[in-house]
């Protein structure tokens, strides 16, 4: 029996399944791995992109789980990974100390069992340096909830170690006003949701017993901008992309050079969610997850352009 001859549609159609094949193959590695700190048996997940050569220098982003949540967890629920892939650069997911941080506003189980979190992620650091090809110049954090608050946390106190920031569904913690120590300008970028109802957009007191007063998300941008010698640049209204009842505005502060080191993503009527990602729970409790941007396309395409 002869075969047909490959059509020139057939010939796509090959490609198409071998280069889908070649791409999955080439999916970064993600580890799971463990170290001791102040006592404590302390686990992260790491993924190093597709390609990983230890003879090239990569990018180190630091992302940290919400309040009960895990590394594993957010390495599934932020994104980051596929991004990392694409981009080239390598992510840790650390697990906080009975699934909490200990920021700046000092309620939290890690904050109650007198957990040095800070120091925990500067060791962090160091490790991946000296077992990985990590750019030093160009390690970041990123965070959730608990997680943006020690993304604050980090920036005030671990300066000297970040390129910038990048919070999501947090603002600036009340006893933070007089913690923050920051040795240079640091670069942020805030994602919050106006109808967010744990972690009022409007400053106050946040919801649960291991709340802690904060500031609002306005007040946060302008106090940082204060403190960094930022001027306000605009404000854009991004097209709607998605039926969900939410919109995006961008705020943006630019340095002396014009130089965009600020930036505001509200998200209008969205909740204590992560931006493209899941609606992890029901509206009712955490309120809408927006579907007009991806959270970690946002934050890497401003964080990849700052450096220590």
């Amino acid at each position: 029996m002869k075969h047909p001859k490959l059509t020139s549609s057939l010939l796509v159609l090959l490609f198409m399944v071998l280069a889908g094949g070649l791409q999955a193959q080439s999916a970064g590695q993600t580890l799971s791995k463990t170290m001791k700190h102040g006592g404590l048996k302390r686990k992260f997940t790491l993924h190093l992109p597709a390609g990983y050569d230890a003879k090239k220098s990569y990018p180190l982003l630091i992302c940290m789980h919400g309040r009960f949540g895990t590394g594993s967890r957010m390495d599934a629920f932020s994104g980051f990974n596929s991004v990392a892939d694409r981009e080239g650069f390598i992510v840790v997911y650390p697990d906080g100390y009975k699934r909490s941080w200990a920021d700046m506003r000092g309620v939290t189980p890690a904050s109650a069992a007198g957990v040095d979190d800070v120091d925990f992620i500067r060791n962090l650091i160091t490790f991946l340096k000296k077992t990985y090809s990590v750019d030093a110049s160009r390690v970041y954090a990123t965070g959730m909830s608990n997680g943006a608050f020690m993304t604050f946390t980090l920036a005030c106190k671990l300066s000297d170690q970040l390129a910038a920031v990048a919070p999501v569904t947090a603002s600036y913690p009340e006893k933070g006003l007089g913690q923050c120590e920051m040795k240079h300008t640091m670069p942020l970028i805030v994602l919050n949701g106006t109808k967010d109802p744990l972690v009022p957009y409007g400053g106050g007191v946040v919801k649960g017993k291991e709340g802690g007063e904060i500031l609002s998300t306005d007040s946060t941008m302008v106090l940082w901008a204060k403190w960094n010698d930022w001027q306000p640049a605009g404000t854009e209204a991004l097209p709607d992309q998605a039926a969900d009842g939410c919109s995006v505005k961008v705020h943006t502060w630019k340095n002396s050079k014009g130089k965009t080191t600020q930036q505001l993503y509200e998200i209008v009527n969205g909740g204590h969610t992560w931006p493209g990602g899941s609606q992890y729970l029901s509206e009712r409790w955490v309120g809408i997850a927006s579907q007009d941007i991806k959270a970690c396309e946002v934050i890497w395409a401003f964080l990849k352009s700052h450096t220590l």
